[in-house]
């Protein structure tokens, strides 16, 4: 049976007015969750569970008030169009679907806001009791998420929000008008793509924020779980879905916190620098951006953290107009750096030498250098084509080089 049809058997079909009518039973599923609230408003009732933390409780290692001391630099890196203030005036968003593919099918039964109020953390999770209620529940949320500046999710410009968006729109009901969404998932995935096996919330909470959750109902089960409580009216396994998406709002405030510290370059390594120049390269903070880099030529530890240091750096400078200070930097990466930092180095001396300097033979010196480094080591360099279109390049470069060599002796 078809995930409309199971809604339909239990939870009433849709009379010739447009609303539906109730399921037997429907209004009485609901009392089955603990700590489950009615409130009734003019859309029809909403029901959620509240439950609220101090600043000082901690969630891994760091307690939920930390998120609200981010530095200047650090909201400046991560909250890239939100307004400077505080978070106490950000929204934390997770949902639970009874899908994970999303589209006009998916429902979201789930929808966890959590904020700062006063002294405390907050957390509401409205659940879609009955879908005769869904028009009800959305409207509230919108009401929750338009009296604040910003949103954090994770991974919520994707999935959250579009589905959020989605059920409004079938339901004929306006989208929120939203200042600011902070999806914390892109700025972990700048800072640990490459250290972690994966970027998933679960992964960075074992990683990073020293948390580990046991017996945790995975949100991989949630849709299933949703649907047998549609089917019979079971309310025991939903426990475990709240507590899963309760933790999960948790762990964004953590994750905050977290993203906070290093964004502010906060017990920060040469692999967090280089991160964070990336990041400010992307977003066109150049001034900043060479600070990092040249923050993680100072930590580097390995041959390859001071080659892409000295890489990023020399490229920025050049982007800058500080041609001086780039061929410097691109100097000690020919006569340091690993064979694809060497290879780099001599080929952006030899478009200066030949371009700016107007220095053919060594340009052409440089040129043949490099290529010899390219076909001793060409296998280690690149994929096979890319590799094939660098050597075309260079010797295209060598051969007009040749040609300008000869044409000034002639003179």
């Amino acid at each position: 049976m078809e995930l409309r049809d199971r809604l339909r058997t239990a939870f009433g079909s849709p009379t010739q007015n447009g609303r539906r009518q109730q399921g037997s039973g429907a209004s009485e599923r609901p009392r089955q969750l603990p700590g489950l609230r009615r409130e009734e408003t003019p859309g029809g009732p909403v029901f959620f569970i509240e439950e609220r933390w101090s600043l000082t409780h901690h969630h891994g290692d760091y307690c939920l008030g930390e998120a609200l001391d981010l530095s200047a630099e650090a909201r400046a890196r991560l909250l890239l169009d939100a307004p400077a203030g505080s978070l106490r005036d950000a929204t934390f968003v997770d949902i639970e679907t009874t899908g994970l593919s999303g589209g006009t099918g998916t429902l979201v039964f789930m929808i966890g806001v959590g904020a700062f109020e006063s002294e405390e953390f907050v957390l509401r999770q409205y659940f879609l009791a009955d879908v005769a209620f869904e028009r009800a529940m959305l409207q509230r949320v919108v009401d929750v998420l338009t009296s604040r500046d910003t949103i954090v999710s994770f991974n919520g410009r994707r999935f959250d929000l579009p589905l959020i968006l989605t059920r409004l729109t079938l339901s004929r009901l306006k989208s929120p008008e939203i200042a600011s969404h902070v999806d914390l998932l892109y700025p972990s995935r700048w800072l640990y793509k490459n250290r972690l096996p994966s970027c998933s919330l679960g992964t960075l909470e074992a990683s990073v924020l020293g948390l580990q959750r046991e017996g945790d109902v995975g949100g991989h089960l949630a849709p299933a779980i949703y649907l047998d409580y549609v089917r019979t009216g079971e309310c025991s396994d939903l426990r475990g879905v709240f507590e899963h998406n309760a933790l999960d709002i948790l762990s964004l405030v953590s994750l905050l916190s977290h993203l906070g510290r290093v964004f502010a370059g906060v017990g920060a390594g040469a692999e967090d620098y280089l991160a964070l120049g990336h990041w400010d390269d992307a977003a066109r903070r150049m001034t900043s951006a060479i600070s990092m880099f040249t923050s993680a030529l100072a930590e580097a530890q390995t041959l390859e953290q001071r080659s892409t240091a000295r890489r990023r750096l020399a490229r920025l400078h050049k982007r800058v107009g500080k041609i001086d200070r780039a061929m410097s930097i691109w100097r000690e990466e020919a006569g340091k750096g690993p064979p694809h930092g060497r290879l780099e180095a001599l080929i952006e001396i030899a478009k200066v030498s030949e371009h700016q300097l107007r220095d053919f033979e060594a340009a052409e010196s440089l040129t043949r250098q490099a290529l010899q480094i390219r076909e001793r080591a060409a296998a280690a360099l690149a994929t096979p084509r890319r590799s094939q279109l660098e050597q075309s390049a260079l010797e295209h470069r060598l051969n007009r080089l040749t040609r300008r060599v000869s044409a000034v002796s002639r003179r």
